[in-house]
């Protein structure tokens, strides 16, 4: 190929699974401040504007992945989502976040719950993608019973037809 490696854009990720026999464990604990429910790609704007990732193509994808997955949102009492989690098209829970003034309140784990009954429910294995430097998402996965299964490493190579 003849490309340095380390000039590609690239990223690890830890790989968590979640045993179905911790989900039915779970005790709904939800606020009457909030709500959870799905998201629509009306919300692809918001999810998009916090992603830390984000790129000129990354709100084609994440509209798509709310249009082809699940995608769920904790709302307040307005309607206006706090925090959100989505599904990839490769199954795994991705795009978990909680908007800053509201973090440390669980409402992160409300989301992880509801997409994880939801993923029980349609027969699926719940899998969660985390990069290394995110120790908050690491430890509020394993906190929920999800175990580190696998570390993955992917890089961009531009394609040079």
């Amino acid at each position: 190929m003849g490309q340095n490696l380390l000039n590609l854009e690239h990223q690890g990720a830890i790989v968590y699974h979640l045993p179905s026999s911790v989900i039915p464990s779970w005790k709904p604990s939800l606020s009457t401040s909030c709500k959870v429910a799905y998201l629509t790609s009306n919300h692809a704007e918001l999810v998009d504007r916090h992603w830390a990732y984000r790129s000129a193509d990354s709100m084609t994808m994440i509209r798509g992945f709310m249009e082809n997955n699940l995608a769920a949102g904790v709302f307040n009492i307005q309607g206006e989502p706090l925090a959100w989690c989505l599904r990839s098209p490769h199954g795994s829970l991705s795009h978990l976040h909680v908007l800053s003034s509201h973090r440390r309140m669980g409402l992160g784990s409300l989301a992880v719950r509801f997409m994880a009954h939801e993923i029980k429910l349609k027969g699926s294995e719940v899998l969660a993608t985390v990069v290394p430097e995110n120790e908050g998402s690491q430890k509020m996965f394993e906190k929920l019973g999800f175990k580190s299964i696998n570390q993955l490493y992917w890089a961009v190579i531009p394609c040079t037809l």
